[in-house]
């Protein structure tokens, strides 16, 4: 167990590391008996994701080794992880992560702006389908700017993407 915290000083800026971990635990399911969306899973490729089965945050580059942790704690300030040494198969996100590149009828935001008005334009352009609000804002929380890419022909998933960070949010029908 370990815990990241605005206090450090190491090589790498924990600010930012703290960030990118309390991002990806904002995508985790808080009382679910799934593994997959309780714990963080850190692929051998430093790729970090988080999902709660509605929607899945993957950042980059992390400094966690290669494995799941499990959120003990969580706070503004730190946030205390535990490596936990099961294996367990994680379902296949690289087929959500590849399917940005199979949209069809793309529609293109460029964000920079304040999170509900974004949020609304967002909407308008969904034809029938929505996402949650509270979603989509956790997944644009702490991006300076993020691009927005969707399908408006059917339901399939939001990709929202900023420099090192994506989240993918799925959509309802309203």
């Amino acid at each position: 167990m370990f815990t990241i915290n605005r206090k450090d000083v190491t090589g790498y800026s924990t600010e930012t590391h703290l960030n990118e971990i309390q991002w990806l635990a904002s995508a985790l399911a808080v009382d679910d008996a799934r593994f997959h969306v309780t714990h963080i899973w850190v692929r051998k490729n430093r790729q970090a994701i988080a999902t709660d089965g509605s929607r899945m945050h993957v950042v980059e580059m992390v400094s966690l080794e290669p494995g799941y942790y499990k959120v003990v704690k969580k706070s503004r300030w730190s946030i205390t992880l535990e490596k936990v040494e099961e294996t367990f198969d994680f379902p296949d996100v690289d087929v959500v992560l590849d399917g940005k590149a199979q949209i069809n009828r793309c529609v293109t935001l460029d964000c920079d702006k304040d999170a509900f008005i974004e949020y609304t334009l967002l909407i308008r352009k969904m034809d029938d389908n929505g996402v949650r609000y509270e979603l989509f804002n956790a997944a644009v929380n702490g991006m300076d700017s993020y691009e927005i890419k969707f399908d408006r022909d059917c339901g399939h998933a939001i990709y929202i993407t900023a420099t090192n960070r994506t989240a993918i949010v799925m959509p309802f029908r309203i």
